[in-house]
């Protein structure tokens, strides 16, 4: 039965209009495609233009490269931030010297006195918050001179304080400004030293560390013992720190790659006029809460569940706190017991600086052992490698500690106890930095996250140590004191041992190490 003529029509339509919006699906189907891929294409486009105007190194001997300098020109630079170093450490503790002036000066008893290396210490802690980031966004010069610029500015206005209140808050500023060299350095000699030129730059700047701190106290003692008196111990520090000032200013160059790149698409866009030229560094935008997670948040986190981190730190810590402990310690034996002046009192913290030195041989003599080992490791870290110096400083540091109390009553003759300060300076140095360089290998991605744990407990117990070591010793008494010190360097011996043994377990095991 054949259907009607409306029936086939309304059919023939429905088939019509169908086929009709099919084909009107698969035009707008095709056009989008074609969109997609022109998009697509002028993405490509502009991404090959976008890396045809990124600056970077004229091949891998570009003599701008840091990493291609003279080998003079990366000793030279070497030594500029390594005396930086010197006068901001010498700062930290000239003041302990003349801490019992201050105190006398303005009628406070030695314990508030006391405060200025505390709160200076304190400022320690806190400035890496803001130079680490400033050194990766802006370079490394114009932050270490900003720094240096105020921590003169500060050490000058606690020469001229009227009042107490303004000498502590000045302090706190000065070590706030004044970690910045600290801070910086390391990263700069980083940025110009291949892995074997590393371990000797390392060694000078950590000999520079430890002698400011050294030089503190003995020549802050005879300027006090002078006419001048307890305010020329900070003029000298700000005059110094002056002359330092423009050397940095003439003498340092940019170290920061990335910052070199910057500055040479600056010139670029000046010379060609064409705005596209740009460099890595400009495509990094900052982040407050990067900052805060790297310099705050994730260190206080590592220091938590990370046991390297966490022991190491409380080791290291410890060695620090002791090291400005024995800046009031020391002349509590030869001042009060054996008798001597302020001056001569403090020669002995010369022997601290001889066993630096001699620590930081040792360091030198392990480098080339460190540099086969990496390379035999495809030139990578190999972290453990780094706590043999640190056992051997964890053996003396008691040694000494022990040698010196039992050797200092006042019938043992005087070179005997201050032989002893060598191997306690070896064993500090040791211990100090050789972790350091074992949590930097350690926790390459987060190498800023972890040294920012480590610097926050390093200067909690260095601002606090000093409020108690003298009193320490005289109701201890110098031997059972010293004694005390060092069992505990022999409780905390077997860390570096067991990081040796089972460091590789552990990382493993860690979400943050390598």
């Amino acid at each position: 039965m054949s259907s009607s003529p409306s029936v086939q029509s309304s059919t023939a339509s429905f088939r019509s209009d169908h086929n009709l919006e099919a084909r009107a699906d698969l035009a707008n189907h095709m056009e989008k495609q074609a969109e997609s891929l022109s998009a697509a294409t002028t993405k490509q486009e502009e991404d090959g233009n976008h890396k045809a105007f990124l600056v970077d190194w004229h091949g891998t001997d570009d003599p701008e490269n840091p990493l291609n300098w003279s080998t003079a020109r990366k000793h030279g630079i070497t030594l500029t931030l390594s005396f930086a170093v010197v006068v901001v450490t010498f700062a930290s503790s000239v003041y302990s010297s003349a801490s019992s002036a201050v105190a006398k000066h303005f009628g406070v008893s030695d314990e508030v006195g006391k405060l200025g290396i505390t709160l200076f210490l304190c400022g320690y802690a806190i400035g890496p918050l803001a130079w680490g980031p400033l050194s990766e966004r802006q370079g490394r010069k114009p932050p270490m001179l900003i720094s240096y610029l105020g921590f003169v500015l500060f050490s000058l206005a606690t020469a001229t304080a009227k009042d107490l209140q303004t000498v502590l808050i000045c302090r706190f500023f000065s070590g706030v400004f004044g970690c910045g060299p600290l801070s910086i350095a390391g990263g700069a000699m980083a940025d110009y030293s291949s892995l074997e030129q590393r371990g000797i730059a390392i060694a000078i700047y950590s000999f520079a560390t430890f002698a400011g701190p050294t030089f503190g106290p003995i020549l802050g003692s005879f300027i006090v013992e002078s006419h001048l008196g307890w305010r020329w111990t900070e003029y000298l520090t700000a005059i110094v720190g002056s002359a330092f000032l423009l050397v940095l200013l003439v003498a340092l160059p940019e170290t920061y790659a990335k910052r070199i790149l910057q500055k040479r698409a600056e010139h670029r866009r000046l010379e060609t006029r064409q705005w596209a030229w740009h460099a890595q560094l400009d495509e990094e935008a900052f982040d407050a809460r990067v900052v805060v997670t790297k310099y705050l948040t994730r260190p206080i986190v590592m220091l938590v569940v990370e046991p390297m981190i966490l022991l190491l730190s409380i080791y290291v810590a410890f060695i620090y706190g002791i090291l400005y402990l024995l800046f009031g310690s020391l002349p509590v034996h030869y001042v009060e017991v054996r008798g001597w002046s302020e001056g001569v009192g403090s020669l002995p913290f010369l022997a601290l600086l001889v066993g630096c030195g001699l620590g930081c041989l040792v360091m030198v003599g392990f480098n080339p052992r460190y540099v086969r080992t990496c390379k035999l490791n495809n030139s990578q870290p190999v972290p453990e490698e780094r706590l043999l110096p640190m056992i051997v400083g964890a053996v003396v540091f008691p040694v000494g500690c022990l040698w010196y109390a039992w050797t200092t009553y006042a019938s043992v003759h005087w070179i005997v106890p201050t032989l002893a300060l060598v191997p306690i300076g070896c064993g500090i140095i040791l211990l100090f930095l050789q972790a350091l360089n074992y949590l930097i290998d350690a926790y390459l991605a987060y190498a800023n996250s972890a040294l920012a744990a480590n610097s926050l407990l390093r200067s909690l117990f260095g601002a606090g140590f000093p409020l108690f070591g003298s009193q320490m010793m005289v109701n201890l008494g110098l031997q059972w004191a010293n004694t005390v010190i060092g069992l505990i360097g022999v409780a905390l011996l077997p860390i570096p041992i067991l990081f040796y043994i089972y460091g590789k377990r552990l990382r493993r095991s860690s979400k943050f190490a390598t």
